[in-house]
């Protein structure tokens, strides 16, 4: 499998464990955002500017309608998802405040791209104690 096909896999699977429905539109935004985001941290820096027009043309959409689907995703994961994770990932105090969609995007994309090095890494590590 190709490394944006095992990026592509981890964060739909991150997504769908947080409890957000894959028939969401947002599901698709927040996932390609991670990916994106994954393969250059840059990315993070120009939201408005670079990362959300990136999306909205693929899917052929507003740059406005990007960033509203995202942040209903985030609230739906919030309210009706997977709490435990998401406390995990984002602490208890996430209850009193919203999470902004820049803080799920660059979290959930570092936790994607951690557990992409261990797998590389334990795939690796298995070839060569074969070899």
């Amino acid at each position: 499998m190709s490394e944006s096909g095992t990026l592509y896999q981890k964060a739909t699977d991150m997504l769908r464990e947080m409890g957000i429905p894959l028939h969401f539109r947002g599901f698709h935004f927040i996932r390609d955002a991670i990916i994106l985001v994954s393969k250059n941290d840059q990315t993070i820096d120009t939201t408005h500017r670079g990362l959300y027009p990136l999306i909205a043309r693929k899917y052929k959409t507003a740059t406005y309608l990007v960033a509203i689907e995202i942040g209903y995703c985030i609230d739906f994961a919030c309210n009706q998802g997977n709490t435990t994770l998401i406390y995990h990932l984002f602490g208890q105090g996430i209850r009193q405040r919203r999470i902004k969609n820049m803080e799920f995007i660059a979290t959930i994309a570092t936790q994607v791209n951690t557990e992409h090095a261990q797998t590389r890494n334990g795939l690796l590590a298995t070839k060569e104690t074969t070899a």
